[in-house]
């Protein structure tokens, strides 16, 4: 499992949410009309709605609480590495950025050279921001693209965030404004979350 991987989840999410949205709007104008000419009655009807909006109520909590579920390991998962011993910071590395952080001249090269050698190493990433901060022509440089923990955090929190959306807000109740909302959200959400995954370098 991978935060790629939830994404993909997310997206048939969101998909098949819409689908029952859809049927049910369609079921429901197929069963007044059927109920106006007398082909079914009125219970029968309710029961058939009722039935299919339970239906993908149970398929919304289960997927939700499923993704949910995946998103915590992941996040768990990568964090665990990032803690582990071969990504922890040495008395070499303490030493090399604190020469680094007395060097007056310091290259955007340079500087990429390192966030790209200590970016499994949060402790030292942290340490390279501050360095970052202290040096004029480096304030601006995009360190954070390198800081995995809080980038895993970030991810995590933004995915658990989509799908609650599709869970709370994707309601299977025959409002066709909600559906129309709903479809226009799909593209525009999945957009965002492809550009927020190209961001964080996904």
């Amino acid at each position: 499992m991978t935060f790629t991987t939830i994404k993909s989840e997310l997206k048939a999410f969101a998909n098949k949410k819409v689908d029952y949205m859809r049927s049910y709007i369609e079921l429901q104008e197929k069963l007044k009309k059927e109920v106006a000419e007398g082909m079914k009655g009125s219970k029968q009807a309710q029961i058939e709605l009722a039935d299919l909006k339970s239906e993908g109520e149970t398929y919304s909590q289960k997927t939700y609480d499923k993704i949910m579920s995946d998103i915590e390991q992941e996040r768990t998962k990568q964090l665990e590495e990032l803690k582990s011993e071969k990504n922890s910071v040495t008395a070499d590395d303490v030493a090399e950025l604190m020469l680094l952080e007395s060097t007056k001249d310091i290259s955007w090269e340079e500087f990429e050279e390192y966030l790209e050698k200590y970016k499994n190493k949060p402790l030292a990433i942290k340490k390279l921001g501050e360095i970052a901060q202290s040096h004029t022509d480096l304030s601006f440089f995009d360190y954070e693209k390198y800081n995995i923990k809080d980038r895993t955090e970030k991810l995590a929190e933004y995915l658990k965030k989509q799908a609650k959306t599709y869970h709370s807000e994707f309601l299977i109740n025959g409002d066709n404004m909600l559906l129309v909302t709903a479809e226009l959200s799909l593209e525009i959400n999945e957009t965002a979350i492809g550009r927020f995954f190209e961001e964080n370098g996904l």
